[in-house]
């Protein structure tokens, strides 16, 4: 009986969230591009399906406008001393839509935004094991105020589970003082 009363909370929350509307009836729309100008600090995990940590990391941010996309290069280290680099191009849309692309992704990764967070779906190819392989991607950015957002991001393989994924994001201090 108390599954279902947790349950029911968290329909309503989820619902207030989804229809937040700003004066004068418009939606407002989380622009994660602003929170991603200039450098980020990200601190993540990587969790299998069986709830064991796997891998540590910390990742160096930096975004920028450059004409019409919004370039995003990523700097990973991980805790076994092993490096990584993605660089990402935004292509926002209209209503808190947007495309992206990386050389690592395959297709186009779609995301869609509400007040305060955004969802992204995309494939993703990833080093496993000494091999590569093509993972699904399910990533819910979530902004706790204005330096900082976390990310979870469900990660699948023919639909199941591999695990999920855990960052948050900091914005340096100096730059959250101007936000």
């Amino acid at each position: 009986m108390g599954n279902r009363r947790y349950g029911a909370s968290v329909t309503r929350l989820g619902g207030a969230m989804a229809n937040d509307m700003s004066p004068g009836g418009r939606t407002e729309h989380f622009d994660i591009t602003q929170f991603l100008t200039g450098r980020t600090r990200a601190y993540g995990l990587f969790e299998d399906r069986f709830g064991r940590v796997r891998r540590r990391f910390i990742v160096e941010v930096n975004g920028a406008w450059v004409d019409h996309e919004f370039l995003i290069d990523e700097a990973f280290v991980y805790d076994n001393g092993e490096t990584e680099r993605r660089q990402w191009r935004l292509r926002p849309g209209t209503h808190g839509v947007l495309e992206a692309t990386c050389a690592d992704c395959i297709g186009v990764a779609r995301g869609e935004s509400d007040a305060d967070a955004m969802r992204m779906r995309y494939r993703l190819v990833l080093g496993l094991r000494g091999r590569r392989i093509a993972a699904t991607f399910d990533d819910r950015f979530i902004r706790v105020n204005a330096g900082r957002m976390i990310n979870r991001s469900t990660v699948r393989k023919w639909g199941i589970r591999l695990g999920e994924v855990f960052l948050v994001f900091e914005k340096p201090p100096r730059a959250t003082e101007r936000m």
